[in-house]
């Protein structure tokens, strides 16, 4: 018996894998990553955007898509969708090398301005994990939280009512804590005042109008922030507060909507 059922799991297992195997093979992503490793950057491209395009966005088809730009020599789409994929998870170490490495292919180097030392804490700390799951720390906290606070209100026990209360105090704090990085972090994904620059290179007006004075150059693969925009003319600002206008065809908006 114990060799017969040892027989059967075994087969068991081995249609299950062949399951996904043929499932895998037949998987959009599954083929556009097969593509990749073959060096057909172009053709898994396409699955990629199409896989986008469907509604399937993820942080791995973000990041595969920029490694398939980048391999095919085009800088500019490879960041912007490293920057999509690190909005989907701000702490993976593969995403936040890459954009680097991309990053260093560019031509600008412009110096940023320092922010205020508490603000960049802050947003730190919220990036350290996705806003999903800073939602679910903070409904569990809450949850906790009222459990200890019915322990505070209605336990007999003065020593365990002290204890409940300090317990509830924290867990509140973390609430509070938990519910503004969540909201931080979803911000930052829904935010569309951050652009990449898709042309060779692009003169940023006075004015948004090409009469405009011609104020600075900027090339493929620098990031900017959106101040506003009039028509089809955008306010631009770089990392050192310069600022003027460029035509929307010049740029990409980091939007995973």
């Amino acid at each position: 018996m114990n060799v017969l059922y040892r027989v059967l799991v075994s087969n068991f297992i081995m249609i299950l894998v062949g399951i996904f195997f043929l499932y895998s093979q037949d998987d959009p992503f599954y083929k556009a990553n097969e593509l990749y490793s073959k060096e057909d950057y172009n053709t898994a491209i396409d699955i990629y955007e199409n896989l986008l395009d469907s509604g399937k966005k993820s942080a791995n088809i973000y990041y595969n898509l920029g490694n398939a730009y980048y391999k095919s020599g085009q800088i500019a789409p490879a960041i912007l969708n490293y920057e999509k994929a690190l909005r989907l998870n701000p702490n993976d170490k593969d995403i936040i090398h890459n954009l680097k490495i991309a990053n260093e292919q560019t031509v600008d180097r412009i110096d940023s301005i320092s922010e205020f030392m508490l603000k960049r804490w802050v947003q730190s700390f919220a990036s350290i994990l996705s806003s999903n799951v800073w939602a679910y720390l903070s409904i569990t906290a809450f949850i906790f939280f009222l459990i200890f606070a019915l322990f505070f209100l209605f336990s007999r026990n003065i020593s365990f009512k002290k204890s409940a209360l300090i317990i509830a105090t924290l867990l509140i704090i973390s609430t509070t804590i938990f519910f503004v990085s969540a909201s931080l972090q979803k911000q930052k994904i829904e935010n569309n005042k951050e652009a990449i620059i898709f042309k060779p290179s692009v003169t940023v007006y006075s004015t948004p109008s090409e009469n405009g004075t011609e104020l600075f150059l900027l090339h493929e693969g620098t990031k900017v922030n959106i101040i506003e925009n009039i028509g089809s003319w955008y306010r631009i600002q770089i990392a050192d507060g310069n600022d003027g206008w460029l035509e929307e065809d010049n740029i990409r908006i980091i939007s995973i909507y």
